[in-house]
C-alpha cells in the first residue's frame, strides 16, 4: 500500500538537513524588537542626560 503524499513530503523534508525557514519566520520579528529596543534604550538615555544637565544648573 502506497504511503500518502503528506508522509512521503515529510520524510524527503527531513533529510535536506536544517530548515531555513525558521531563520526567514523569525529574522523580521527579531529586527523589529532590537529596534525598539534601541530606540527607547537611546531616548531614556538622553532623558537620563538631560536630567543631569538641569540638575547641574544649564537649561535647555
Amino acid at each position: 500500500m502506497p504511503a500518502p503524499a503528506w508522509a512521503a513530503r515529510a520524510s524527503d523534508e527531513d533529510d535536506e538537513g536544517f530548515d531555513v525557514r525558521i531563520i526567514a519566520v523569525l529574522a523580521l520579528p527579531l529586527f523589529a524588537i532590537s529596534w525598539a529596543l534601541f530606540n527607547v534604550w537611546r531616548v531614556a538615555f538622553r532623558q537620563v542626560v538631560r536630567q543631569g544637565e538641569n540638575a547641574k544648573g544649564n537649561a535647555l
